[in-house]
């Protein structure tokens, strides 16, 4: 895990960048490109969007390949740019709006070899990293959050659900998931070994393990105890859900 943009700064994109514009007068069109290239195992692909879809699968091949459609009015496809660059930690993919009139989305379709990290942060618009090998890593404004994976998952929704199930009991750190105003739902590996601690401010926290507390607030040790992981929802539901033992 090298790093992970947190739901604040989407707030800040958003703010400035939203593209979510009425401005639906214009011919219709796509546009679409692609970038391949080698990222280094444990180091990261992250994915920035504005508006659009976000779309994972693994790969068997050695490179991350990314292609991605621009959808929206034919005047304001050009506008919008999509911009890849390179650091210590791995390769950022983003896309680039001039202001908030532009009438345009981008549907990103990214595959991940094993061992590479995702992270995709998203304003308006779901993420789907399902069945990888990764470290994975999602924000979301408003939408969606669905995650699978034999590695370890963060997830952060404002308004939306988060679908996580993580398959490894090899934790070495603590993770947390949130959703402001939606549903949460959490499967872990029923033979792990963690520390719980699961909130819903005004919902209810349904859990397959045996933990102490209310049904808005439940904690407790897994196994023989280990990192923490920490779910919380402020309006709606939380489900941890006790997965096939890894």
């Amino acid at each position: 895990m090298k790093f992970f943009v947190g739901i604040l700064s989407l707030a800040v994109i958003a703010f400035v960048s939203a593209c979510d514009s009425n401005n639906d007068t214009g011919e219709r069109g796509t546009e679409s490109d692609q970038w391949s290239g080698s990222v280094e195992v444990g180091d990261e692909i992250r994915i920035i969007n504005i508006s659009g879809s976000i779309t994972t699968s693994l790969t068997p091949r050695d490179e991350v390949f990314v292609r991605w459609t621009k959808h929206g009015d034919m005047d304001d496809l050009p506008r919008v740019d999509i911009l890849v660059s390179s650091s210590a930690a791995g390769v950022t993919i983003r896309a680039a709006y001039p202001d908030e009139s532009v009438d345009v989305g981008v549907d990103f379709e990214v595959e991940v070899p094993a061992g590479v990290d995702f992270a995709a942060q998203n304003v308006s618009g779901s993420v789907y990293a399902t069945d990888l090998e990764s470290d994975v890593f999602v924000s979301v404004i408003s939408g969606s959050a669905t995650i699978s994976t034999t590695e370890l998952a963060e997830a952060h929704v404002i308004s939306g659900t988060v679908d996580a199930d993580i398959r490894t009991v090899d934790w070495d750190h603590d993770l947390s998931f949130s959703v402001t105003s939606g549903t949460l739902r959490v499967r872990i590996p029923s033979n792990v070994n963690a520390e719980v601690n699961a909130a819903a401010i005004s919902g209810t926290v349904t859990c397959d393990f045996p933990l102490a507390g209310t049904s808005s607030n439940r904690h407790g040790t897994i196994g023989m105890g280990g990192p923490l992981l920490n779910l919380s929802v402020v309006s709606g539901n939380v489900y941890l859900h006790s997965g096939p033992a890894a």
